[in-house]
Formats: C-alpha cells, sequence, structure tokens
C-alpha cells in the first residue's frame, strides 16, 4: 500500500490574524512510489511543522493565600470573571504551593505578603521566569524594598493588590500577567474582596 505524504499548507497570511495550519494531502513523488515502506516526514518550513504541534492551552493558575475566603473568591473570580477554562491551584499552605512551583512552571503565581519573601527567595533561586502577582492587605517598607530587590534581580512581578480590591482590577491583573484579553463576558457588577 502507498504511504501517504502530508505538507503543512498556511490558511491564512494576515499578520493579525492567528496562524493557523491543516494537513492537506499530497501527491506521492517517483521516489515516494518506489520505496512505499519509506518513512516520510511532513513537508514544508520548520516552523509550519512546528505550528501544528502547538495547540493552545488554558492558563495555569497557581495562587497561595493564607486566608480561605480570599483564596476561593480569587479562583473563582478567575474561572467566572476572566478565564474560565483555566487551571487553578489553590494553596493555603506555602510549603504545598512551593512543592507545585518546583515541580512544574505555572502560566502565573498569585501569592500573599504572608509567604511572598520565602517563596521569592526561592524564585529567584531556581530562576523562575514566569509572572507573579502579589496580594497584601498593606504595604511596608520592608515588603515593598524586598520586592523591589527581587524584581531587580529578575523575578517577574507584575503587580501589586492591596485587599480589599475588586473583581475589575484581578481581571486587569490577570490579563497584563498572561499577556491575552479574558475569555469571558466583561463584569456588569464589581465588588470588593473583603
Amino acid at each position: 500500500m502507498p504511504g501517504i505524504v502530508f505538507a503543512a499548507s498556511r490558511i491564512t497570511t494576515s499578520m493579525n490574524e492567528k496562524n493557523d495550519f491543516a494537513l492537506v494531502r499530497k501527491p506521492l513523488s517517483a521516489v515516494e512510489k518506489n520505496a512505499p515502506g519509506a518513512k516520510h516526514i511532513l513537508s514544508g518550513t520548520v516552523a509550519d511543522t512546528l505550528a501544528l504541534t502547538k495547540k493552545k492551552s488554558p492558563p495555569r493558575i497557581v495562587v497561595r493565600h493564607q486566608n480561605t475566603d480570599v483564596l476561593k473568591s480569587i479562583a473563582a473570580i478567575i474561572k467566572y470573571h476572566a478565564f474560565e477554562d483555566a487551571i487553578v491551584l489553590t494553596f493555603n499552605d506555602s510549603e504545598k504551593a512551593w512543592l507545585e512551583l518546583s515541580e512544574t512552571d505555572p502560566d502565573l503565581f498569585i501569592t500573599d505578603s504572608y509567604a511572598g519573601g520565602v517563596i521569592f527567595q526561592r524564585l529567584l533561586d531556581r530562576k523562575a521566569k514566569y509572572p507573579v502577582i502579589w496580594t497584601s492587605t498593606f504595604i511596608t517598607p520592608e515588603w515593598l524594598t524586598l520586592v523591589r530587590e527581587s524584581a531587580s534581580r529578575g523575578l517577574n512581578v507584575v503587580t501589586h493588590l492591596e485587599l480589599p480590591f475588586d473583581i475589575e482590577s484581578l481581571v486587569k491583573a490577570l490579563e497584563t500577567a498572561l499577556k491575552t484579553p479574558r475569555d469571558t463576558q466583561p463584569i456588569i457588577a464589581v465588588s470588593a474582596i473583603k
């Protein structure tokens, strides 16, 4: 039975559109007809071939907060007001959060200042590049210094959210950190997290 060779074909070419690719059947060449058992690779540019394997996966967000109510609220806002397909992993315990962060890199890490100092140092030691949003009820000069030093040493601290914050503030911070617009409808009513 003759083999089938596929070639990558660009469907859209506009710079403003996403580049989508499809597999299209290519006629067999004379060499391929004479060697039906030979293995074939995708033809086309390397970029086209690699794009075939890329799938947009849902954002993976790790949230660590000492207050269970705030933790649940942040998770609910992410799922219901911003990125409904997001994978949100929540932790009260700093060590469990760190275990998760040390095993895989999330798309975003949200933490409170209670555990942030220790985790920030560990993230710096690990050279983590993913964005970080930190939350606190107030900012002490020591904490602000720690955050500035961490950012100057390479930690990707995107923003600070002071509690209580409203839903829209968190959603805008998420959009900035993930560099993508929300995938749910805009917020109609905005309330503060307490």
